[in-house]
Order: structure tokens, then C-alpha cells, then sequence
């Protein structure tokens, strides 16, 4: 008799263990909040028009921000200071929500909007028409855009 409750008390500790470990302990997975990547950086502006002048910012991997204006994206690019890693973390976030990455945008217009967003070795090109702002394609790229503008200006 003493064997069997020896083996019950054994079967009843395993057990016990077995749900111990099993437990999250509290942590919380989030898998629908992606990280940003360790090398994403952000390139937007605008131009075209009578002038062909396009004018923009970079935002580059460690959060450095470039102002840049001339003939093409990135040239004559001067300082403009720096993200935390929080902001940067927040705009890969609206990244991922408004679904940028895999809007195509529009024909380029006269006044044409970019973003070039770079990640984990992929270059994702987006331009759209200015003019196109009633376009539902378009709404959450402005969008975007608008907040890349604020958070940078905000930086100067």
C-alpha cells in the first residue's frame, strides 16, 4: 500500500511540474506589433512641376535626418538632426498598419509625391500624383507622408 500512494504522490508531482513549466509565467507575445528592423530608412519628398526641383528628407538608419532639394531625391543634402529609436519604432508601425509596402500609388502628375522605404535588403519605391488626393489608394499614403513631414520638421 505504501508503494502505491509513493507512486501517486510521484505521478501527482510530474504533473504538477508538467502545468508548472507549460505556464507563460504573465509575458505577453506581441506578434501583431512587429519591431522595426535593424535597417530600415526612409527616403520621401516631392517636386516636379515647371521647376523640376524636388525637395525631401532621409531618414537613415540610425535615425539621422537629411534635407535634401535639387534636381533629384538626396542631393545637396544637409543635417537636420535625429530620431529616437521610439519615433522610428512608430512610423515601422504605421508602416505596417496603413499596409505602405504594398500599395502601388498612383501615375506620377505634374506635382508627384515619393516615398522609398528600404528594409531587410528590399527597396519599396511608391510614388503618387499630388493632385490624386481623393484617391482612396492615395489617402494612406498622404497620410504617411503628412506624419513623416511633421515629425521631421519638428526635429529642426
Amino acid at each position: 500500500m505504501f508503494s502505491t500512494s509513493k507512486s501517486s504522490w510521484i505521478i501527482l508531482c510530474l504533473f504538477c511540474l508538467v502545468i508548472f513549466f507549460s505556464c507563460s509565467g504573465g509575458r505577453e507575445e506581441k506578434a501583431d506589433q512587429p519591431t522595426k528592423p535593424e535597417n530600415l530608412s526612409i527616403v520621401f519628398g516631392e517636386g516636379g512641376g515647371i521647376t523640376g526641383q524636388w525637395q525631401g528628407y532621409t531618414i537613415g538608419l540610425d535615425g539621422e535626418i537629411l534635407k535634401w532639394s535639387g534636381r533629384a531625391a538626396e542631393q545637396n543634402s544637409v543635417s537636420a538632426g535625429k530620431l529616437d529609436e521610439a519615433i522610428l519604432a512608430d512610423l515601422w508601425s504605421e508602416i505596417q498598419n496603413k499596409k505602405i509596402l504594398e500599395n502601388s500609388g498612383t501615375a506620377p502628375g505634374n506635382m508627384t509625391r515619393f516615398l522609398k522605404i528600404k528594409t531587410n535588403g528590399e527597396t519599396y519605391s511608391i510614388s503618387w500624383a499630388v493632385d490624386a488626393a481623393n484617391s482612396t489608394m492615395s489617402a494612406d499614403l498622404d497620410q504617411f507622408y503628412s506624419k513623416c513631414c511633421e515629425i521631421v520638421e519638428k526635429k529642426k
